[in-house]
């Protein structure tokens, strides 16, 4: 379309040129003479009216040719704003069109991420779960030992006990038949103090004057103190026992 308005325009443009080219030969070629008859006069006032009709027809044509040429400057003007504003439409659809397909990249990079670390939760999970059982089951295996092992010391503290219990009565046998002494009361309280729970006897010394039985020593709390001497004063023979020299830690 821009072709053909272009060529109409050229060819409208060479025709006002040859009109007017012809105008100029015919006004040079008039003659000027003073000694021209009035007929003749008259043909140039013709001439000359129809010359001025001829540049009035000339001067609206090009007027309408310029007006014309201007309508299809527009038109094309029009058209290449029209072509410019498609190519812009154009490009911002390949905008939008790319960015789409961005957003879509990143959506899918987001959604493989966010399975990766579920899969890594999962996995740490199912770790965890594993440790806990092999922690859990040597827990057990530790807490039969423990079981095992108090099993085991029990008896043998039973087994001492009794041990000592028989040892004792062949003991308590054996003084009953001994005179009761101060220092057979001092040997006795020493054995009493010797299998009492919680009492050091390596740290108490025993003297026994007329069957009163003083105790001097280190002991470690002021119960162990009465221990001490509630089992001297169990001992056969003992009329007092003085635990005033007994200092608790």
């Amino acid at each position: 379309m821009n072709v053909m308005k272009r060529n109409f325009l050229v060819g409208t443009i060479a025709l006002s040129f040859a009109a007017t080219s012809a105008l100029s030969a015919a006004e040079s070629t008039t003659p000027m003479q003073e000694t021209m008859s009035h007929d003749k006069m008259m043909n140039r006032d013709d001439a000359m009216k129809h010359d001025a009709l001829v540049k009035h027809d000339m001067a609206m044509k090009e007027a309408a040719a310029k007006k014309q040429a201007a309508s299809a400057d527009g038109d094309m003007k029009k058209d290449a704003l029209a072509d410019q504003k498609q190519a812009m439409e154009n490009r911002q659809q390949r905008m939008n069109n790319s960015m789409e397909n961005k957003s879509d990249a990143i959506d899918a990079s987001k959604a493989r991420m966010e399975d990766n670390m579920e899969a890594k939760k999962d996995a740490i999970d199912a770790k965890q779960v594993r440790m806990n059982d092999k922690m859990e089951a040597k827990k057990d295996v530790v807490d039969a030992q423990m079981d095992a092992r108090e099993a085991k010391d029990d008896a043998r503290h039973e087994a001492l006990e009794s041990k000592a219990d028989v040892k004792k009565e062949k003991i308590d046998e054996m003084d009953s038949s001994q005179p009761v002494t101060d220092t057979w009361i001092t040997t006795k309280v020493k054995s009493e103090l010797a299998v009492t729970a919680d009492v050091s006897s390596l740290k108490i010394t025993v003297d026994t004057v007329d069957g009163v039985v003083f105790l001097t020593g280190v002991v470690d709390s002021a119960a162990n103190a009465e221990k001490a001497a509630a089992a001297a004063k169990a001992v056969r023979g003992v009329k007092k026992v003085d635990a005033s020299g007994l200092k608790s830690m």
